[in-house]
């Protein structure tokens, strides 16, 4: 008896791990107990007697119709709106927070330990902004 791949419903001849047709996991399967012995030749002959049947079953048990709508759909815009967001965040973000820490360092003359707090969340901020800025960059030219 043939296997047939959960996701895609091609046959999986053999001990193949994975389906030919889509490459999903097929490793767990166990081939099917027939039932009648003649089952398999009845499938054989009504395979070879309607050849559109095979692959209109094909296409019945491996794709779902919400997800073939959403493979269609085009989410460019969405995607360079994420990007856009993701580079206004992580600028602004450290910026803000060398700017705290800048304002925090200039009021050391009131508490000793704001100088050192200063350049703490001043570095912090400038290590975060160079760190996201070369991420920013190696993303940019893939």
């Amino acid at each position: 008896m043939t296997r047939f791949c959960p996701d895609c419903g091609a046959a999986v001849i053999g001990n193949n791990k994975f389906c030919k047709n889509c490459g999903c996991d097929v490793s767990h399967l166990i081939e099917p107990i027939p039932i009648n012995p003649n089952v398999a030749k009845t499938q054989q002959t009504f395979a070879a007697q309607n050849p559109n049947a095979a692959q209109a079953q094909q296409t019945f048990a491996g794709q779902n119709p919400y997800m073939a709508q959403m493979a269609q759909k085009d989410y460019t815009v969405w995607i360079i709106v994420g990007i856009i967001l993701s580079i206004i965040i992580a600028v602004i973000g450290p910026i803000v927070g060398m700017i705290i820490g800048a304002y925090v360092y200039s009021k050391r003359q009131f508490n000793p330990k704001n100088e050192t707090y200063g350049i703490v969340v001043m570095s912090v901020g400038l290590i975060f902004f160079v760190i996201e800025i070369l991420f920013i960059i190696l993303v940019l030219m893939y």
